[in-house]
Formats: structure tokens, C-alpha cells, sequence
């Protein structure tokens, strides 16, 4: 994912606080411990082997978000998304949007200041293959860091 830092530290302010990354569930509060969320990320992921990704093409949302597409691996990333919404975080779950897999890679104040960061990006080569290992989860604090909480490995395949 290095070949897009240099478009999220132009475009995106959270780049010097957190990798690039799939968002899978969004950010929420709870009294859940940090051991009975592991063990429900352990459990929904439970059987799904690493899978192959390929991300291309920037896309504008809301006016105001860049999105580096997924075009590979979009099923097994939805069906992650519907696994972990599941028990203690179903409650959690925002039906105001629909889920779109990709990596954020820009933030715009303006609308034309979106305009002109999709016309920037608009013609640089943006491929990329890899694969997806493990789930990573993220605890957000008041100051807007976001330090690893813990990883769970994906199963690995026959």
C-alpha cells in the first residue's frame, strides 16, 4: 500500500495517524472488553483463509472523501463486514450507508478543494495487488491517534 501514502499525506489528514486500510466496522463506543472483542473477531472470521486484493481507480464520495476502489476481493471483504456486525456488535451497526469496500485516501474541506484533488489523481496509475492476512483493530483516542489494539490472523488455507 506504500505507492498511495504519497496521495494520502497530500489529501488524506488521518495519514500520519493510521496506515491505509479497509475499513470492515466503523468506529463505535462500548463496554465491551477488549478479550470479548477479540473472541467475537475470532469467531466471525473463523474458516476465511487470506484472499487476494486488487484496488484501483479513485473515486470521489460525498463531495468530500477519495476512495481507492476495491475490484478484487470485494465478496470476501462484504461477507468479513456482515460477519462482525453480528453479536455483541449488530447494535452497532449504521444502516444510513451503504457499505462500499475501499481505502480512503483523501479528506476535503471544500468542494473545491475535491474537485481539484480528483482532477489531480485522476490520471496516476493507482493498481494495487496484494493480500489480505490478518484484521487489525484500532482504538481511537482523544487526540486522534489511533494505536493497534490487537490483530487476528485469518485462517490459514489447505
Amino acid at each position: 500500500m506504500a505507492s498511495i501514502e504519497p496521495i494520502r499525506q497530500r489529501f488524506d489528514p488521518l495519514a500520519g495517524l493510521l496506515p491505509s486500510h479497509i475499513t470492515l466496522v466503523f468506529p463505535f463506543e462500548s463496554d465491551l472488553t477488549t478479550q470479548d472483542l477479540r473472541k467475537h473477531i475470532e469467531l466471525a472470521v473463523e474458516g476465511v483463509a487470506p484472499f487476494a486484493l486488487t484496488l484501483d481507480g479513485i473515486t470521489g464520495s460525498e463531495r468530500e472523501y477519495l476512495f481507492l476502489m476495491v475490484r478484487r476481493g470485494n465478496e470476501s471483504i462484504v461477507e468479513m463486514h456482515e460477519r462482525l456486525y453480528s453479536g455483541p456488535l449488530q447494535a452497532h451497526r449504521l444502516l444510513i450507508h451503504t457499505y462500499v469496500p475501499h481505502v480512503t485516501v483523501g479528506r476535503l474541506g471544500s468542494a473545491a478543494a475535491f474537485e481539484a484533488a480528483l482532477t489531480s489523481v485522476a490520471q496516476l496509475d493507482t493498481r494495487i495487488e496484494t493480500v489480505a492476512h490478518s484484521l487489525t483493530v484500532y482504538r481511537l483516542e482523544d487526540e486522534g491517534r489511533r494505536p493497534i489494539e490487537f490483530e487476528v490472523r485469518l485462517a490459514k488455507g489447505d
